[in-house]
């Protein structure tokens, strides 16, 4: 869609950073989140809203209430992080629970950065039961950006929470730079242009398409959609989504080529295929083995 970037304000979003701050942290690990955290409050954009949740088998909230972001609440935010200290266990479901019903809202895009380092520990820890869980607590769209941290860390759940809400799961080695991680993701997504997107066709059917769910359009960033079509000709392809709040609509004549084996198009094929069997392997690896997927 052409959209006039000077003319339309950047969408305001609601931004908290989840930090697991349980004895496993402790050292280079939570320095490391600390500096990350204060790089995203540094960033934030005026009229953003942020909160701070951290967590070891018992959940603390910076404030009662999401804040408004300006230079006031900025210092007394970083005041407060560079007082975190680690220790105890690892309450995954109450912190995440705890992050989706601070969002009051449905107007502007809700955001979760999310950093832990192990596995549940304390309160609930099946891995099915949390992901259902924080799914049933998610009233209000967020997506949950997750970064997981050395190699204790339950890949398979992060990777079902953000599957199911939207969002990507990072993974970061035990020697990497986690700081730089969760700042080049931050950058990417600190200006939304537009929000809770769908796109629709007329006269065919379009069916298994990656992402499942689609992921909100970030400035200088692009969105790679693929799926199969099962008939040619004309269509007409609208695109919904919101804009600084606001819900806009954009429409476009299209033509679905018929399938032509002549090697023009087989960068498209390829990344259907790629994300199908990624789709699939997912699948496997979160719900055992079945001939179907294996075969496919």
């Amino acid at each position: 869609p052409s959209i006039d970037l000077k003319s339309e304000k950047i969408t305001n979003k609601n931004i908290i950073f989840v930090l697991d701050k349980s004895g496993s942290m402790q050292g280079k690990k939570i320095d490391q989140s600390k500096k990350a955290l204060s790089y995203v409050m540094k960033n934030l954009n005026q009229g953003d809203k942020f909160n701070i949740i951290t967590y070891d088998d018992r959940v603390q909230l910076y404030k009662s209430e999401n804040q408004l972001y300006t230079s006031t609440s900025k210092n007394e935010a970083i005041h407060y992080v560079n007082q975190i200290s680690s220790g105890g266990g690892t309450n995954i479901n109450a912190a995440l629970v705890k992050a989706m019903k601070l969002f009051r809202d449905n107007d502007n895009p809700n955001y979760i950065i999310f950093l832990t380092d192990g596995i549940p520990t304390s309160g609930v820890k099946n891995e099915m039961e949390i992901a259902e869980n924080v799914l049933m607590a998610n009233s209000n769209n967020a997506r949950l950006f997750a970064f997981g941290v050395g190699n204790d860390v339950n890949a398979r759940l992060l990777d079902r929470l953000t599957s199911k809400i939207g969002g990507l799961s990072n993974y970061v080695k035990p020697n990497e730079d986690i700081e730089s991680a969760v700042s080049e993701l931050y950058t990417n997504i600190s200006s939304p242009v537009m929000t809770d997107i769908s796109i629709a066709f007329s006269n065919t059917d379009v069916r298994t398409t990656y992402p499942e769910k689609l992921p909100d359009l970030f400035s200088g960033n692009q969105l790679v959609w693929v799926g199969k079509y099962n008939k040619a000709g004309k269509s007409k392809l609208t695109i919904s989504g919101k804009i600084a709040g606001q819900l806009k609509t954009f429409s476009y004549d299209v033509d679905f080529e018929s399938f032509d084996d002549n090697g023009t198009n087989d960068y498209i094929q390829n990344l259907w295929a790629s994300r199908r069997v990624g789709y699939l392997i997912d699948q496997i690896d979160l719900n055992g083995k079945q001939t179907e997927w294996i075969d496919e």
